[in-house]
């Protein structure tokens, strides 16, 4: 490194501006190789070979993951927006119990319908809803019997007789020439409350 001779003293002065490294790398079959690492020094120009480049950098080691690093509003808003999920669901439950029984035969109607459908099997046209019921029922009980799952394989057993039953009850309250009553939502209900887990059974063993 450059430095200053001080004559009073006998010594070369050198300050940390004045500062240098010297660093030698033994390679095998070479020999000691000198590199440059001081910051903002040129790389060594070597006689026969282009000049060593410095080493970069190390990057930057990643921000910590996790909840600590989010924003702060982040974990509000996920909590409101579930609370909100979860009341949405409950008023829908309590507003689907409590419909007129016509309303509620309806309902279930358009409910298995639309569970037909995300299991492979819609409502095709001029099909009545008995005709339905057995076509629908016979291709659960394929599925279910094809599945490695036991769990799966009894709702595929089941659930057809149950959704003829069903089917049949929604038909006989709504098409009688007496409007539906209590006894007709109840029995309604209460069907479709013992097919619907079996439905959810058969849909989760296609994903």
């Amino acid at each position: 490194a450059q430095g200053t001779f001080d004559a009073e003293t006998g010594r070369w002065v050198v300050t940390e501006k004045e500062g240098h490294s010297w660093v030698e790398v033994y390679f095998a079959g070479i020999g000691w190789v000198e590199f440059e690492p001081t910051a903002g020094r040129p790389a060594l120009a070597r006689p026969g070979g282009a000049p060593v480049e410095e080493a970069a950098a190390p990057p930057k080691p990643p921000r910590a993951g996790g909840w600590r690093s989010a924003p702060r509003w982040l974990l509000p808003a996920l909590l409101l927006l579930t609370g909100g999920a979860a009341a949405a669901g409950l008023w829908r439950s309590r507003r689907r119990a409590n419909l007129p029984p016509a309303a509620l035969v309806r309902d279930r109607q358009g409910r298995l319908l639309r569970w037909g459908a995300r299991l492979g099997r819609p409502l095709r046209d001029g099909q009545t809803l008995q005709e339905y019921a057995r076509t629908l029922g016979k291709a659960l009980r394929r599925g279910g019997a094809a599945s490695r799952w036991e769990w799966v394989r009894r709702a595929g057993e089941a659930a057809p007789a149950e959704i003829r039953d069903l089917a049949r009850a929604i038909t006989e309250a709504r098409y009688r020439p007496a409007p539906p009553d209590e006894a007709d939502a109840e029995r309604v209900r209460a069907l479709w409350k013992r097919l619907r887990p079996r439905l959810w059974r058969l849909w989760l063993a296609r994903k």
